[in-house]
């Protein structure tokens, strides 16, 4: 037997033995999967133990593969991690599924990736009180980046002397914030105004409309908004609307982002157009903050106006600004040159009271030299009969 047939067993034989210990090789799944609401209005923490059979386990990297969706969805959010907990936001009008794996790799598994089974747990969010005390149609609106107003409308059976309360909380707050500035229509709660700077943009916000009668609550409602994707900006300012002196047949439009905290330029806008009492006319959506244009059908009077919104590089969605006050600018007149006869007539005739004046002057001047002359013969002859 030669050597080169006896190395090949055994090169054989190893592989074997190495495919054997890796198909063998099980992990189960962790334990005491659970999901824990801290009172943050949604924002829940999911967390679990260490599996059991990977106490003496060594050279393997120990991953979990977490999914999770809300009850009323079948879309599934996975992550990868190697921590014993998760937090995620989750609408709590509805329930919250969750489920997980652990995943083996490195050495002891030869390089490939084991799997566990998964396990499965849910969360159920309270609800108490009766259904229709709950309140309905709630948004809220970021004006101008300066203050958030949400708002509301009561539920179909609100019961004598109960009231709404509004709770919210992001991310680096210690606990939910009650509402302190509410709106209220027959002394019943129906908005809140909260100021800019108590909130945050850029990440997720937690609100819940709650409230009691006495000791009964009422059927809680829950939202999550991200502030930038609800501003509605100011109208644009100073419109100027001009015709071009280089240009006649163009006119030109401009204006200034409004004021306050929408940085310029996170804002698009929409110029409108008509011409005497025809309909307004839409001009593409654009960034800049004038517009030319171009040989205007004109009739009397030319108008414009514009409004504003934050564009898709400030904000995944927003609500469009009132629209500005309206400029108008008027065709200029014909002006009718005069006939050529007529400049002729005009010519001659202040051609002839000028002449008609200077004779007139020079009559004026012959007989003032005139008397002047008898006055000093008269004078000189009065003076030589002195003599």
């Amino acid at each position: 037997m030669s050597l080169r047939y006896i190395f090949a067993v055994f090169i054989l034989t190893m592989l074997c033995l190495l495919c054997s210990s890796t198909i063998h090789l099980s992990v189960n799944p962790p334990n005491d999967l659970q999901i824990f609401d801290p009172g943050y209005l949604g924002y829940l923490t999911i967390q679990w133990h260490v599996p059991s059979n990977l106490s003496n386990l060594s050279h393997c990297t120990v991953k979990y593969k977490l999914q999770y969706r809300s009850a009323d969805s079948n879309n599934w959010m996975a992550v990868m991690t190697k921590k014993l907990h998760y937090s995620a936001g989750f609408n709590l009008n509805t329930g919250v599924v969750a489920k997980i794996q652990t995943v083996l790799k490195g050495q002891c598994t030869n390089e490939s990736e084991i799997q566990s089974k998964s396990i499965e747990t849910t969360f159920s969010p309270s609800l108490q009180g009766p259904l229709e005390s709950k309140i309905k149609n709630f948004h809220c609106t970021f004006y101008n980046w300066e203050y958030v107003e949400c708002i509301w409308q009561p539920g179909t059976n609100l019961p004598p002397e109960a009231n709404y309360e509004l709770y919210y909380w992001y991310y680096g707050l210690e606990r939910a914030m009650p509402c302190a500035n509410y709106t209220q229509s027959n002394k019943i709660n129906m908005g809140c105004i909260i100021q800019g700077q108590d909130l945050e943009a850029y990440t997720e916000i937690y609100f819940c409309v709650t409230g009691f009668r006495e000791s009964t609550p009422l059927r809680s409602s829950y939202s999550i908004l991200e502030l930038q994707n609800i501003v509605v900006p100011a109208p644009p300012e100073q419109l100027l609307l001009a015709r071009s002196l280089e240009k006649p047949e163009e006119i030109l439009l401009e204006w200034k982002p409004p004021k306050g905290k929408v940085a310029p330029q996170c804002l698009q806008y929409e110029v409108q157009f008509k011409a005497a009492e025809n309909s307004w006319e839409s001009m593409p959506v654009q960034r800049a903050t004038k517009l030319t244009f171009l040989e205007p059908k004109l009739h009397d009077i030319f108008c414009t106006r514009v409004r504003g919104q934050v564009n898709m590089f400030c904000a995944d969605d927003s609500f469009w600004s009132e629209w500005s006050q309206q400029e108008c600018i008027k065709e200029p007149t014909e002006v009718t040159m005069p006939d050529v006869n007529i400049l002729y007539i005009c010519a001659g005739v202040v051609a002839v009271l000028a002449c008609i004046t200077a004779i007139l002057l020079w009559v004026c001047y012959k007989r003032t030299l005139v008397k002047d002359q008898l006055r000093y013969l008269q004078e000189c002859k009065t003076a030589y009969c002195l003599s």
